[in-house]
């Protein structure tokens, strides 16, 4: 003790100086380390403030809510780039946009709160407005995530009890397409059917009695095929709003879809002898036995087309069958006139022929009204 003593009195300084400089050290770490933690929670705040930025603008893989400032109407959307993928996830309530849309073009790199206008294509001179109401960055919704983890367990819980027997026949029935059907007098999508299909589902569209001839038509298209012919169709206000969209003119991408044989419309009208030829033609490409509903008889001699050729007019009646429509077309090929000959019940002279022998042509019921 007395050694410890001695040794601090004549080496008291050096003690002193050791002591300060370890202490001196000591509060330069800890001045340090306080240092770094500073910086570390700027760099965080920094970085949450960049994340809300981020979150508040639209990127390529954005679910964007949106309302349409005329209407108030508000819609939900994400963007897609390839269109043959367009299905591949189901995203509930929420609508799908093509990248190169006028829509997805006005909203990228927006952000909520922006008001953007914007026009459906450029022959159209009125301006859309829609305000971005909210913008989400993350890659599934809410409801998609309940969607996947609820709903598709349910279903596979469900699926795992069947045998396969019955697995097979259930995958079979939801692979079976339906086939909708309407009839208008210009090319019409409407929503309510079309919301209703699946993929793969087939949507008929009868185009009759246009103000313009050449827009009638029988148009054949699934709904994937709507959607990646038609996009600006599904992607318009009239459509959304609507909720029927109507080509003025049935547009030239519709033609790839048309179906060339159309039943006859009871009351058809023919004005020439060219438009009835082409309308017979047109017939022989159906399925249908006879020209007409024979509403369950053998026979129905109800007038089906009317034919008014400058003042004389006749009649093609319902039962009028496919051989003798053939028989018509192929003299008519010929230039053989019509001729006017009896009745084979009454004699009176009102059936019409063009045999060229003046004889009555089997299954081809026409008169002279």
């Amino acid at each position: 003790m007395n050694r410890i003593v001695d040794f601090y009195e004549s080496n008291h300084l050096t003690v002193l100086a050791i002591v300060v400089i370890v202490l001196g050290f000591y509060i330069l770490s800890i001045k340090n380390r306080i240092r770094n933690i500073d910086k570390m929670n700027s760099k965080n705040e920094d970085n949450e403030d960049n994340f809300e930025i981020l979150d508040r603008k639209i990127e390529s893989h954005s679910i964007v809510t949106l309302k349409y400032i005329l209407t108030g109407k508000v819609v939900t959307c994400d963007f897609t780039e390839n269109k043959s993928k367009k299905y591949i996830i189901p995203r509930p309530n929420i609508k799908r946009i093509y990248f190169d849309n006028p829509l997805a073009v006005a909203l990228f790199d927006k952000e909520t709160g922006d008001i953007i206008k914007y026009k459906e294509n450029e022959i159209d001179e009125k301006d859309i407005y829609v305000e971005v109401l909210k913008v989400n960055n993350t890659l599934f919704t809410e409801e998609e995530i309940e969607f996947f983890t609820k709903d598709n367990s349910e279903k596979t819980n469900g699926l795992e009890n069947l045998t396969e027997e019955e697995k097979s026949t259930n995958k079979s029935k939801s692979m079976e397409p339906q086939i909708f059907e309407y009839t208008k007098t210009r090319l019409t999508f409407k929503k309510t059917i079309i919301d209703e299909m699946q993929d793969n589902d087939i949507l008929i569209i009868n185009v009759e009695e246009a103000q313009n001839e050449d827009n009638n038509g029988r148009f054949k298209m699934t709904k994937k095929q709507i959607y990646n012919t038609f996009n600006n169709v599904i992607n318009s206000e009239t459509y959304n709003t609507g909720p029927d969209y109507n080509y003025k003119k049935t547009p030239k991408k519709a033609q790839q879809f048309s179906v060339v044989a159309m039943p006859i419309v009871k009351g058809k009208t023919c004005n020439t002898k060219d438009d009835l030829v082409k309308l017979l033609k047109n017939w022989l490409g159906t399925n249908e036995n006879t020209i007409g509903d024979l509403k369950g008889k053998k026979s129905n001699p109800e007038p089906w087309i009317r034919i008014k050729i400058d003042n004389d007019s006749y009649q093609i009646n319902a039962d009028s069958r496919r051989v003798g429509v053939q028989e018509f077309l192929n003299n008519e090929g010929n230039k053989h006139p019509w001729l006017i000959i009896p009745t084979k019940n009454s004699g009176n002279l009102t059936k019409v022929t063009n045999d060229i022998n003046g004889n009555p042509i089997p299954f081809f019921y026409m008169y002279k009204s």
